[in-house]
């Protein structure tokens, strides 16, 4: 009980810094930041703690499926990184291993340095078996403290601009990354020599390339679904602002041309006051007419 409580505390914040880390690295987007979340929690809270409890009871006894588990595990995480960021497998990969690296220093690190100076008979081969006590309280403010600076100091600093930097000789990157991979296969299959071993171990090894292929063949079909759907929304936009510049033309023009007749109205009012000049009656009712149409005019200008 106090190897697993021990383990979940660890565990809890490598899910925590892991998130915090990875957010700032891969420059995950607000929506997707949720995901990420759930993947962190299940990886860390969930699986390495239920994993790690039962190899230390017994439950798992080899070591190479063990291995061969947490390797699947490992490019099931690459996959939904791949959904949730965009971002290359290479880089995923690299950025992986400095955040799990960054969390390594920032939680195990302290942990087991205040552990083992609380506990005098500590050795690595006996993991945690102490029971939880003021030095846990003593582990967990140092793990913050060593977080916060490592966030501020470390990971903001190098890796803001990780998602989007291009990462040199991609190809090369890649073939390591693929002989590694093989090779970790391979190392945990031969501590069973056996057809079913060597016939599990490639199964495993066809799938996780396949669900790495088809995540990103699944990403790039999303990405152009959401182009085309933009590119629609933007022509119908388009569609529709034209209509309305047509229309607003075609007012502008009847505007104008009504303009142009009280222009002429006002025009024919002036020639008729001045041939008649004697009757007042019309003079006068000329003058207001003209005055009405100027300010007819005047207000069609102003709108």
């Amino acid at each position: 009980m106090n190897y697993l409580l021990h383990c979940i505390i660890i565990e809890i914040f490598m899910a925590i810094y892991c998130y915090l880390f990875g957010s700032n690295a891969f420059h995950v987007p607000q929506k997707n930041k949720k995901y990420l979340a759930m993947t962190v929690i299940t990886k860390s809270c969930l699986y390495n703690v239920i994993t790690l409890y039962l190899c230390y009871i017994g439950v798992i006894e080899n070591t190479y499926r063990y291995g061969l588990l947490n390797i699947f595990c490992i490019v099931v995480i690459f996959a939904i990184y791949k959904l949730i960021t965009g971002l290359d497998y290479i880089k995923i990969i690299i950025g992986t291993m400095l955040i799990d690296t960054f969390c390594g220093i920032t939680i195990v690190v302290p942990y087991t340095f205040i552990y083992s100076v609380a506990n005098k008979d500590f050795r690595f081969d006996r993991n945690f078996e102490a029971d939880l006590g003021i030095y846990t309280i003593v582990a967990i403010l140092l793990i913050i403290c060593v977080g916060y600076l490592m966030d501020r100091c470390i990971v903001r600093r190098f890796l803001r601009n990780f998602a989007i930097c291009k990462i040199p000789f991609q190809n090369l990157f890649r073939i390591i990354c693929i002989i590694g991979f093989v090779w970790t296969m391979y190392t945990y299959s031969v501590q069973e020599r056996s057809s079913i071993t060597w016939l599990y171990v490639a199964v495993q090894i066809i799938l996780a390339l396949g669900l790495l292929y088809i995540t990103s063949w699944f990403y790039r079909w999303s990405k152009d679904q959401r182009i085309r759907m933009e590119n629609e929304q933007l022509n119908y936009e388009n569609k529709v602002m034209k209509e309305y510049c047509e229309t607003l033309e075609k007012q502008m023009e009847t505007m104008e041309q009504f303009q142009n007749d009280i222009v002429k109205q006002m025009e024919e009012v002036e020639e008729i006051a001045k041939e008649a000049e004697d009757d007042e009656e019309i003079k006068q009712y000329a003058e207001e007419l003209k005055k009405t149409y100027e300010a007819i005019h005047q207000e069609l200008k102003g709108n």
